[in-house]
């Protein structure tokens, strides 16, 4: 008896054991669908319908937003509160009743999710569908069942396909329609959007088809997907154009744009926006363009306000001039610029101006605010990379030719460091100075003398500017060029010049100026038939 008691105990221990067991693992995979769900632009777009022009998902995840309370001054972010308090006041709100974000909304809000729908027209005009994760459907419930009873007029419910849809009259004649099904919070102000998302949901297309996951960054806090932009772009623009007239060439080249996707993230320099360009098929008479070196960019100094680099300008020129064979305003236009280079400069603009333009760029604005606006203080910058010296100098030789019969311009020519530098002079300040730094680098400075003391000291480059380091590091290295822009810098300027600068700025336009430091935008190739566009904002970090 004992030992049989024995027995029956034990099993009676082990078959809880395993129910626990299984009960543990129930609410663990279920356990999330039965409280709530997260959203995801993977999840939202299982009922946003295939025919959607775009669709767009923000994060409403505190640890992926608490990143950003590090950067900016304290006003700019009680500004940003503010305004996300009044956007619900001025949306949501009704004059009896009082929605706080904080307490009613973000318990129960897993992430939004906005669709771009074609209207029922079938013209191209477009309605807004927005859709809600429900991560707590008790904290949701309760808040709606509050809305509706702080309603002054009770929503009109009725069922379409099996799932109630609600009208609801807000103040101003305006209306809303709504719906609530598997952890899903629908919004819209046309109820046929609200029966589109239902019928997606029962079974018809939806843009989960072909949404490409594989794009969404993991730190994304906001993510936008245009499934096909060339529908988009092309129709805005025969819209914009008269007698909705484009060129059948160009028609063609857009229409192989296939899809646009941008994801931004928060990262340590602050926030980084990077779109992604897929077209069907690689672009005609593609530019076989190189990554660019730092070859050049250790020749810029450190208190370059405006940069941009790049590389094969002689390219381009190639391209155009194959483009201009089909389109007839291109080649006109065109036309007209090579008579007037070669009426005014004596030059022919394919041979002497672009044809020796094979390598790297680099072109720059300099100047310290920090020092007094003296004459010289601000100048412009060009760097060129080329491996056709002889045809470089031959125009450089021809527009000094030209530039003898001006009366306001004198030509000096002076050695420093080995380097033999030509300035032009208006005989007060200098207008223009370049020499080749070797058989391949050619400098101009604009506004300043070249001193090669100043342009060839790599301890001064724009490589050791710390604004410049933290805005490009987390930026492609293999890239095509940079287009940098030092905004703290740029501000000081013009408050130095204009004391006043701020005075008809709004304290939320000061608030954001006051926050930035820089701007770094830079391209680079995934493959040939997709491109990489990074845009990275350095924000000034917040003091404790």
């Amino acid at each position: 008896m004992t030992q049989s008691n024995s027995k029956k105990g034990g099993c009676g221990c082990l078959t809880m054991l395993v129910l626990g067991v299984i009960g543990i693992g129930a609410s663990y995979y279920y356990g999330r669908n039965f409280i709530g769900q997260e959203l995801t632009p993977s999840r939202s777009a299982k009922i946003i319908p295939a025919s959607a022009y775009a669709t767009s998902f923000i994060s409403t995840n505190p640890q992926q937003w608490e990143k950003l309370g590090q950067f900016g001054t304290n006003s700019a972010q009680e500004i940003i509160s503010q305004n996300f308090q009044e956007f619900v006041n001025e949306n949501l709100t009704q004059a009896t009743q009082k929605i706080d974000l904080e307490k009613d909304i973000l318990p129960w809000l897993g992430g939004i999710s906005m669709a771009l729908l074609p209207a029922s027209s079938g013209e191209f005009e477009s309605n807004i569908a927005v859709i809600m994760g429900v991560k707590n459907k008790f904290k949701a419930n309760d808040f709606l069942e509050k809305y509706k009873n702080d309603l002054q007029e009770k929503p009109i419910e009725n069922k379409y396909n099996g799932i109630t849809i609600y009208q609801v009259n807000l103040e101003n004649n305006q209306t809303i329609w709504t719906t609530f099904f598997n952890n899903y919070l629908v919004v819209s102000d046309r109820e046929y959007v609200i029966e589109k998302i239902i019928d997606t949901h029962k079974g018809k297309t939806s843009l989960a088809t072909n949404y490409p996951q594989n794009l969404v960054r993991d730190n994304a806090v906001i993510s936008v997907y245009f499934p096909e932009y060339d529908r988009i772009l092309l129709k805005a623009l025969e819209n914009s154009l008269p007698e909705n007239e484009l060129d059948k060439q160009v028609e063609k080249q857009l229409k192989k744009i296939n899809t646009l996707f941008m994801n931004m993230s928060i990262e340590n320099h602050g926030l980084k926006l990077t779109t992604l360009v897929k077209l069907s098929e690689p672009l005609e008479e593609t530019i076989n363009f190189k990554s660019v070196s730092q070859n050049l960019l250790n020749k810029i100094p450190q208190d370059t306000i405006l940069m941009m680099s790049g590389n094969g300008i002689n390219q381009l020129w190639q391209q155009v001039e194959t483009e201009r064979k089909n389109i007839s305003e291109l080649d006109k236009a065109i036309n007209e610029t090579e008579i007037m280079v070669n009426q005014w400069l004596n030059l022919d603009l394919g041979n002497d101006i672009f044809s020796w333009l094979d390598g790297e760029f680099a072109v720059a604005i300099v100047g310290n605010p920090e020092q007094p606006l003296l004459e010289n203080n601000v100048h412009g910058l060009l760097l060129l990379e080329s491996t056709n010296k002889n045809q470089g100098e031959k125009t450089l030789s021809k527009l000094e030719n030209v530039a003898q019969f001006l009366p306001f311009i004198a030509i000096n020519r002076t050695e420093k460091q080995g380097i033999n530098i030509t300035e032009w002079s208006n005989y007060q300040n200098t207008v223009a100075s370049y020499g080749w730094l070797n058989n391949n680098n050619l400098l101009f400075t604009f506004g300043k003398t070249f001193e090669p003391s100043e342009n060839l000291d790599k301890t001064n480059s724009i490589l050791n500017n710390e604004t410049f380091k933290i805005t490009t590091e987390s930026l492609p290295k293999n890239n095509y060029g940079y287009l940098y822009f030092d905004y703290q810098k740029a501000v000081s300027f013009a408050v130095n010049l204009e004391p006043d600068f701020y005075d008809d700025f709004t304290p939320e336009m000061r608030a954001l100026s006051e926050s930035i430091k820089g701007f770094a935008l830079t391209s680079s190739s995934i493959n040939n038939t997709t491109t990489q566009v990074d845009l990275n904002i350095s924000l000034v970090r917040k003091n404790n």
